[in-house]
């Protein structure tokens, strides 16, 4: 099986360099962030202050930060349940201009909701299942972006402890055209 993913990934680089498209590029998306506890109204908003927000970098588990609740689900690890929300500011790079530019998350747990500059783009109703999200159409190139990110685990269960928060890395991909890094060998 791993000789024939190193095939596929051969002949569609190979691909690339024939029909002269440039390679697609990417680059972990974890580091920067500012994380606010509970929800915050308008969260999404590129122009919310978020001067005081907490900064971090990725992975990050809100809910194992909480205190002990004995009266909390216990699924939850005796922590209530909660939201928090992520915000990351950042610049677009000239090459992508013109270009596809997806937002590969891994995973946000149990529920989330991702904005670029103040548009839905996405979200995910599963923390184990991640996606990506095409944001070319959104991103502005002539000055600063705003993702961000609302995390909950008010509507979810399960038999074990799950943790909350954005906790598995966030990629960002460019490229001309190419299929998504999940069905890249498909």
């Amino acid at each position: 099986m791993l000789c024939l993913a190193l095939l596929c990934s051969s002949a569609l680089q190979a691909q690339g360099a024939t029909t002269g498209e440039s390679p697609r590029t990417s680059e972990l998306f974890n580091f920067g962030w500012k994380f606010q506890q509970g929800d915050v109204a308008n969260g999404q908003d590129p122009a919310l202050n978020d001067q005081d927000w907490r900064k971090l970098d990725l992975p990050h588990d809100f809910q194992i930060e909480q205190p002990w609740d004995k009266a909390a689900n216990r699924s939850l690890g005796f922590k209530t349940a909660d939201v928090g929300w992520y915000r990351k500011t950042f610049k677009t790079d000239p090459k992508w201009r013109g270009k596809q530019v997806l937002l590969d998350f891994e995973g946000i747990m149990l529920a989330g909701e991702v904005w670029v500059n103040g548009k839905k783009v996405g979200g995910t109703a599963y923390g184990y299942l991640g996606f990506e999200t095409n944001i070319a159409d959104v991103l502005n190139y002539d000055g600063d972006n705003v993702v961000a990110v609302r995390a909950s685990t008010r509507d979810g269960n399960s038999r074990w402890y799950t943790g909350g928060g954005l906790f598995r890395d966030i990629t960002w991909w460019s490229g001309n055209r190419f299929r998504s890094p999940a069905t890249a060998f498909l």
